[in-house]
């Protein structure tokens, strides 16, 4: 139970560096702009951070609450718990149960938990286990710690990694020998300020995954992440995907909504099965971009004309195409996928389901440029989704993915969304009410002279 611990100065440098977060779930990103805490918990992508776990993988999470607002606390207007269902025994199946976990709340018979949901992403060959230690109750009230979206909860990772010291060896969490834990996840009694309306997030921790640095039992803590005892498996999810080095792959300067919920990185992270579940049970399948980085699946390289094709559903098979030009630089490409509404993917996406509209889904192409540090220039980002149906105004067209939701082309796109069925390819097929703003094309073409082009960033 040996503990080094290294200077908490030395560990904010190095978090400014090595931290993500949860994106919003309503879309807006107010509080980023007004929010020194959130600004310095920002992700910026390197290929050296990622990393590809096989196997049976053993992290930790450690249970946290405050004198003044136990796990079990009922006054909270912002968190509904009448129910009591944040327990150990709560977490121990949600994130680590196999084939029948049912989120508490949700309609649907079966949601998955996040021990199913990287199986399914991984296709079995990475298997996550969390060990659940807690509830420990931390030194200091809910505020101290939680104002200003965790300003000061620093203390309360120290106080969580010293309480579980006591009982477990850290030294049991480096599964790959590396010198480091490979998982740690800091739950925390209440909501989470990534799930809550402006003004009042700003008493709430925002969810995030960052760096540490002691060392315990031999080996050190170095990434975690931080969730809310009402998070789903989405944000856990989404920060574990942080914590194997994975970026956010939507835009931090809120100008754009990057992938959407075509991926766990970006908006998919909030998906659900049925309209009555809850927002998170069931998030996106991990899109091909990243179970490549992270060696779920070897991409098969198009060097030639390739005809009367079938490509298998990315949920259930390890299939996905990469193409790119020879003017192209080693590091941009396509990844071309066939996304179903299978499995986690099983409604995609939310405003089909919210309008009662066809369900997505179709060949969903992704341009990868990984000179990129991030998603915040829509013009050419790291992982940009071509969308298969844009708007036309008689002169421009738009793709919805990457403008603000508040941007006017919007009005013909029920207001903004961060994924529809005119993204995969064919796009739409039919004029309808649905889809009558959209440009009439040939849908069955992508390249250099399409809407939107096969073109590389550099735009040659």
């Amino acid at each position: 139970m040996k503990k080094i611990v290294f200077s908490l100065l030395f560990c904010i440098i190095l978090s400014i560096n090595l931290s993500a977060l949860m994106p919003p779930l309503n879309g807006d990103f107010s509080s980023f702009k007004k929010s020194s805490v959130l600004m310095s918990r920002q992700f910026k992508f390197d290929a050296k951070n990622l990393k590809q776990p096989k196997g049976q993988t053993r992290i930790i999470a450690i249970l946290m609450d405050f004198p003044d607002y136990r796990w079990n606390h009922t006054s909270d207007t912002l968190f509904e718990n009448d129910s009591l269902w944040y327990d150990k025994a709560h977490f121990d199946s949600m994130l680590s149960s196999v084939g029948t976990y049912r989120h508490p709340g949700s309609f649907s018979a079966y949601t998955g938990s996040m021990r199913d949901y990287y199986r399914k992403c991984s296709f079995d060959s990475v298997d996550i286990i969390v060990d659940v230690i807690g509830y420990f109750t931390a030194i200091n009230n809910f505020a101290y710690y939680c104002e200003d979206y965790g300003a000061n909860d620093w203390y309360l990772i120290d106080e969580a990694l010293d309480s579980a010291n006591k009982y477990v060896d850290f030294s049991d969490y480096d599964n790959d020998s590396d010198g480091y834990v490979d998982g740690v996840f800091i739950i925390h009694a209440g909501p989470g300020a990534e799930a809550l309306p402006e003004p009042d997030r700003i008493h709430y921790i925002w969810s995030y995954m960052s760096y540490w640095g002691s060392s315990y039992d031999g080996v050190t803590v170095g990434t975690y992440s931080m969730q809310p005892e009402d998070g789903a498996i989405g944000v856990f999810c989404h920060e574990f995907g942080h914590q194997l080095g994975l970026p956010d792959w939507y835009d931090y300067d809120y100008s754009s909504q990057g992938i959407g919920e075509w991926g766990l990185m970006a908006g998919g992270s909030w998906g659900y099965k049925n309209i009555n579940d809850l927002h998170g049970t069931s998030p996106s399948i991990m899109c091909g971009v990243g179970k490549y980085w992270l060696g779920f699946i070897n991409p098969y390289i198009v060097t030639d004309n390739m005809i009367n094709v079938t490509i298998q559903p990315a949920e259930n098979s390890p299939v996905a195409y990469l193409l790119k030009d020879a003017s192209m630089a080693s590091t941009e490409y396509f990844i071309i996928e066939n996304r179903q509404n299978l499995s986690f993917d099983a409604s995609l996406t939310r405003r089909q389901i919210e309008l009662g509209k066809d369900l997505a889904h179709g060949l969903v192409i992704f341009h990868v440029d990984e000179s990129r540090y991030d998603n915040d220039d829509e013009t050419a980002k790291q992982v940009d989704v071509e969308e298969a149906s844009p708007y036309f105004n008689g002169v421009s067209y738009y793709e919805h993915l990457d403008y603000e939701r508040t941007y006017p082309a919007y009005e013909k796109l029920y207001n903004g969304n961060r994924g529809d069925n005119g993204d995969a390819w064919p796009g739409y097929s039919s004029f309808t009410a649905d889809t009558e703003d959209f440009s009439n094309r040939d849908l069955t073409d992508f390249n250099m002279y399409s809407h939107p082009s096969s073109y590389k960033n550099s735009g040659v």
